[in-house]
């Protein structure tokens, strides 16, 4: 079975308009009450929050995310939003151009993030419930959209140099960080195809002066410098530890579900006990069971007192 686009959920709210992925349940009623909030805040954007998320960007907040790009990191952290129209109209030529692909709010955030000068960040305890988004991903074309949005991501970006050269080094370790979380989510053959675009994505990059790579963790920085010396590295050595840790994970999965059919069978047993030794007890202590004990006691005494004196006798 192919990958499957994923479709956003949208409430809408007049000036304002709410977008959810598939693993966002919320009630109309509490976004209403986010749009509310927008409204007297006369915000742009209100982001909410998946459970991964951590404390390092502030909650309830009214801030400019225009001008701290390092908040970037934030974004594959954003399952749902809640938009003002005239935004969306603005950088984003409304929303329905964005309803397909493997992120289809993708594009939208990042126009979020780089324009708005009113924002906050929600918590996700507003939601019914809050999941992490994955994906299985056994089609290589469903993950080239994910490529082509940021292609237009930065297309958009070098439209003003000042905010190309401002964002790039956070659009670069953003957009790293995204294909290597999608190479998680891929069968192995999908993933080898995927692979290959990667090198060629990131040495052009390389050669671009577009990675600042002070904004890498080490080990990020231990994977640019063998990407950089030998473009087999992730078929040849990452991918491959993808692929074992798959393998792993499908056992540990098997694993526990047959402990949950044991389990289960055991609750199935004790409860099966249970109300045996409850029909037990409620038949040795109903009226019928204690007349008929008490009539067969009769007949039994006469035949122990007969068998007496017979041996008497």
């Amino acid at each position: 079975m192919s990958t499957e686009n994923v479709s956003l959920k949208k409430i809408d709210l007049g000036d304002y308009v709410f977008l959810a992925r598939p693993c966002v349940a919320v009630s109309e009623e509490a976004v209403k009450h986010l749009a509310e909030r927008a409204v007297q805040g006369k915000l742009e954007f209100i982001g909410v929050f998946d459970d991964r998320m951590d404390d390092s960007v502030q909650r309830e907040v009214v801030m400019s995310l225009a001008s701290s790009p390092e908040i970037s990191i934030a974004i594959r952290h954003v399952c749902a939003g809640l938009y003002s129209r005239s935004f969306l109209d603005t950088y984003c030529d409304g929303v329905e151009a964005h309803q397909q692909g493997l992120f289809p709010d993708l594009y939208i955030l990042w126009m979020a993030f780089v324009h708005a000068d009113r924002a906050m960040f929600a918590a996700c305890d507003m939601c019914d419930r809050v999941e992490i988004d994955t994906v299985w991903i056994d089609d290589v074309d469903a993950a080239y959209t994910v490529n082509i949005t940021y292609d237009r991501i930065k297309d958009h970006l070098m439209q003003d140099w000042s905010v190309w050269e401002k964002w790039k080094g956070y659009y670069t370790l953003q957009r790293w960080r995204c294909y290597y979380e999608m190479l998680h989510w891929m069968t192995e053959d999908a993933g080898w195809q995927f692979a290959e675009r990667m090198a060629v994505d990131f040495h052009r990059s390389m050669e671009l002066d577009e990675l600042d790579q002070e904004l890498f963790s080490q080990e990020e920085k231990t994977g640019l410098y063998v990407l950089a010396k030998d473009p087999g590295f992730l078929k040849r050595y990452y991918l491959g530890k993808v692929v074992y840790s798959k393998k792993i994970f499908d056992l540990n999965n098997e694993l526990g579900r047959r402990a949950e059919e044991l389990d289960a069978s055991h609750r199935e047993n004790d409860e099966l006990r249970r109300e045996m030794e409850a029909q037990r007890i409620n038949y040795e202590t109903s009226t019928t069971f204690r007349v008929g004990k008490a009539v067969m006691f009769v007949p039994v005494t006469l035949k122990k007192a007969v068998k007496k004196l017979l041996h008497r006798n």
